[in-house]
């Protein structure tokens, strides 16, 4: 989501106003309110008495911003909701139009964006199926996931899972062990472009791990290391 601190939308029509008001703890409960209903554009939360305002139609809403102490206001980015919008392909022959619907889970797509604290992963799965996992590894969503010193690489039958996938399992590599290789370095490489997460306690040591990563763990935003044994988060396909 895009996020613009201390402004609220100044509405040019009534169309501007809020489909629903529903009060929150706090503004990532706001957040996984918008990003888990479709037909939310767009959200403002105010601290003052903990109000998380919806909206459904960002079109209809005066693209300028006024300054509002304590709100702070929230724009959904296509493709990175969670359950993620559909999207529509049509396919035309010389009598007919099929319209065909395919779900894309945005959580598995790599991102170029910058580490955010504040964005929040709706973690609920997608499949009542349980893949049958190595010990090393987490078994979530019907996928195996582990983490190794393999350098950005991962093994035959795996890809580079993404930061938003790790927001949702970082808890479950506590008590697992590398796959093969003991990691040189403790920001974690994953298939977006920058290291968001790392091992506080659990860092090129051999395991099991003790702690679960973390965003920010060791220094670990924004970065863009790259060693011999930089550690690597992969799941199976």
């Amino acid at each position: 989501m895009s996020i613009v601190n201390q402004s609220q939308f100044r509405c040019a029509t009534t169309t501007c106003s809020p489909y629903a008001i529903v009060t929150v703890s706090n503004i990532r409960q706001c957040q996984m309110n918008c990003l888990g209903q479709a037909q939310c554009k767009a959200a403002s939360f105010r601290q003052m008495n903990s109000s998380c305002q919806l909206f459904d139609n960002s079109i209809n809403q005066n693209k300028s911003l006024k300054v509002t102490v304590e709100t702070t206001t929230m724009i959904v980015i296509y493709g990175t909701r969670a359950p993620p919008e559909p999207i529509t392909t049509s396919t035309t022959t010389s009598s007919t139009t099929t319209t065909t619907t395919t779900t894309v889970d945005s959580r598995y797509i790599p991102s170029a964006s910058t580490c955010s604290i504040t964005a929040a992963t709706l973690c609920t799965t997608t499949t009542p199926m349980v893949a049958t996992c190595q010990s090393y590894e987490v078994s979530w969503n019907n996928n195996c996931y582990h983490l190794d010193g393999s350098a950005g690489n991962c093994a035959a039958g795996y890809t580079l899972a993404t930061n938003a996938i790790l927001d949702c399992i970082s808890s479950l590599f506590i008590g697992k062990n590398y796959r093969n290789t003991i990691s040189d370095n403790c920001c974690i490489t994953t298939a977006d472009t920058y290291q968001c997460y790392g091992f506080n306690i659990t860092c090129n040591i051999a395991g099991p791990f003790v702690d679960a990563p973390s965003i920010g763990g060791d220094s670990c935003f924004n970065a863009l290391q790259s060693n011999p044994r930089q550690l690597t988060l992969c799941r199976s396909i």
